[in-house]
């Protein structure tokens, strides 16, 4: 007599697939937890461009109502500065028309910023007024506040680059750190979303594999059980 195979025995294509979701799964909380430790805003000793960008929008996000439009005058006006088609003595009416930019209007001693801006553009050569009008632009608080190097150096000042973590400064309010760690922990996620793809593909194959070997040497087992 012939004793029957045991049913419960998994076909190859059945311990594949079962092998290969736990590959899955196995890999994902490993991509998840390679994604999370590793510092994703650093590359080498240098803050991520990504990091830095994410920050200054998160900056600019915090900016009041005015602030904002300010920024939006003080970029189109830099904009006109370095554009070489700008005929740049006509610049005048946008500094006039914007407070951050009249603040940052280098003045002489006695003179007026309606005075300074008088002797300013009453300068023949064009290529120094250009860029004395850049430097207005390099003096302004917002820009500093949000472009790419100001952002940067908000960002070292919160730094501990001897344990490469962030710490809060005492130049700097919660709100802002606030806004520095999510933006790091928002580059993590972003990263940690990646490994845990490729780890999971990864180590799904892997689990695929194993899941076809195991049920060849199963299959092997189970002829040996049969009887005749």
């Amino acid at each position: 007599m012939v004793k029957p195979v045991n049913s419960n025995v998994q076909t190859v294509r059945q311990r594949t697939i079962k092998d290969g979701q736990t590959g899955l799964v196995v890999g994902a909380g490993l991509g998840a937890i390679e994604g999370y430790s590793r510092k994703s805003w650093l590359k080498g000793e240098q803050l991520e461009d990504k990091f830095i960008k994410s920050v200054s929008e998160g900056l600019v996000k915090n900016l009041t109502p005015h602030e904002r439009e300010e920024l939006n005058k003080i970029n189109t006006f830099f904009e006109a500065v370095i554009n070489p088609k700008t005929d740049v003595s006509t610049l005048r009416a946008k500094i006039e028309d914007s407070s951050e930019l009249m603040k940052a209007v280098s003045k002489n001693d006695g003179e007026t910023t309606k005075d300074a801006l008088d002797r300013m553009f009453a300068n023949p050569d064009a290529k120094a007024l250009r860029h004395d009008l850049q430097s207005i632009q390099d003096r302004t608080k917002i820009d500093k506040k949000v472009n790419k190097y100001g952002t940067k150096a908000l960002i070292l000042e919160n730094y501990n680059a001897e344990k490469k973590v962030l710490t809060k400064s005492d130049k700097t309010s919660k709100e802002i750190f606030n806004i520095i760690t999510k933006s790091a922990k928002k580059v993590k996620l972003q990263t940690a979303g990646i490994h845990t793809v490729i780890g999971g593909v990864l180590l799904g194959i892997v689990g695929l594999l194993l899941g076809a070997t195991n049920q060849k040497n199963n299959v092997n087992n189970d002829k040996r059980k049969v009887v005749g």
